[in-house]
């Protein structure tokens, strides 16, 4: 995920700082709620339901029960 955070700041927001505080604090402005699924999907107590961590697969599951799509 770090490098996918990287890699989408330096592509559409600016240049990547050249030290840890300054990164966090570009992070941070760019994308005030990053919320790592594969994390997510990989503990207690997700892990007892997924099958994958991959993004697509979570997304199918979480479609079926016992889960249900805000409406």
């Amino acid at each position: 995920m770090l490098l996918d955070v990287s890699h989408t700041i330096s592509q559409f927001v600016d240049e990547l700082p050249d030290n840890l505080a300054d990164f966090k604090i570009v992070v941070q402005n760019a994308f005030p709620n990053i919320v790592d699924t594969k994390l997510m999907a990989s503990t207690h107590p997700f892990r007892e339901l997924m099958t994958s961590t991959v993004l697509f697969d979570l997304m199918k599951k979480l479609q079926s029960e016992p889960f249900s799509l805000p409406g």
